[in-house]
């Protein structure tokens, strides 16, 4: 009676021959470690004198595929890995600034804060927005349009800033005399507020998965940002904050985020009748 083909010599030579190739062409290795489970359970199934010479050198091409599947995953796979991680930062990154955006218009359709009366709200800061800080110095938003869990927790160079997923986020409002205000002891122009804010996504730190920056208006203008300056990240961690004008006067550092088109007018621009 004839062995059953897995218990065939030149098929424990294959498995083998894929263990030295493994070596060199480090993707084959996951299918190699496969292969050799399957030939040594083979081996059971041979005859003595050919297991005692089919085992060992199996044994040793296993361990050259295991070589192999490290390289693997150490190299190609792991730095995929960590590039994908990366992608859905930024795309985390890039939904919280749209989120951003929603409760900046729900001020200005509804007033929340509306100094002047004429129907047609200012914008708020992160503090406000969430409802931890008062508005404008007074009592907290009865309804914050914005989620408690994107209030500001973290001190930056340019102001509190919320951090989530390996990102900062930051919202700057126009102050008087074309100055900015972020802090809750900033002053706000509020008749330019209720037309203009500008909010910022950037890396909490140099080591994080992704590079790049983001910088959003109030037309949902999305500008990205490479990032880079020489061998770092130009925008990084809280020493780093980018100014609240930094994509308006450093244009050559910003481009349109996947060919985004702002839109042309503002909900909410119009007082309610």
């Amino acid at each position: 009676m004839n062995p059953p083909p897995a218990s065939k010599p030149w098929l424990a030579l294959g498995a083998a021959l894929t263990g030295v190739v493994s070596l060199f062409f480090a993707p084959l290795s996951v299918l190699s470690v496969l292969v050799h489970v399957i030939a040594l359970a083979a081996t059971t199934r041979m005859q003595e004198a050919t297991r005692r010479w089919v085992r060992p050198m199996l044994i040793i091409s296993g361990l050259c595929s295991l070589v192999g599947m490290t390289r693997f995953v150490l190299g190609d796979a792991l730095s995929g890995i960590i590039e994908a991680r990366g992608r859905d930062s930024s795309a985390r990154a890039v939904s919280i600034l749209r989120e951003l955006l929603f409760a900046e218009d729900a001020m200005r359709r509804y007033a929340f804060i509306d100094p002047d009366g004429d129907g047609i709200g200012s914008a708020g800061r992160l503090g406000e927005l969430t409802g931890v800080q008062g508005a404008r110095g007074g009592r907290p938003l009865a309804v914050p349009p914005l989620a408690p869990r994107l209030a500001p927790g973290a001190d930056t160079r340019s102001g509190p800033a919320h951090e989530h997923g390996g990102y900062y986020f930051i919202i700057c409002l126009p102050g008087p005399g074309g100055s900015w205000a972020t802090s809750p002891t900033d002053p706000v122009d509020d008749e330019a507020a209720e037309r203009r804010f500008v909010a910022y996504a950037w890396p909490t730190s140099t080591d994080a998965p992704h590079k790049a920056a983001y910088f959003m208006d109030e037309h949902e203008r999305i500008l990205e940002s490479a990032n880079e300056a020489g061998s770092t990240l130009r925008l990084a961690g809280p020493a780093l904050a980018p100014a609240c004008d930094d994509a308006l006067v450093h244009p050559e550092h910003w481009q349109p985020w996947r060919g985004k088109q702002p839109r042309t007018s503002l909900p909410g621009e119009q007082p309610r009748l």
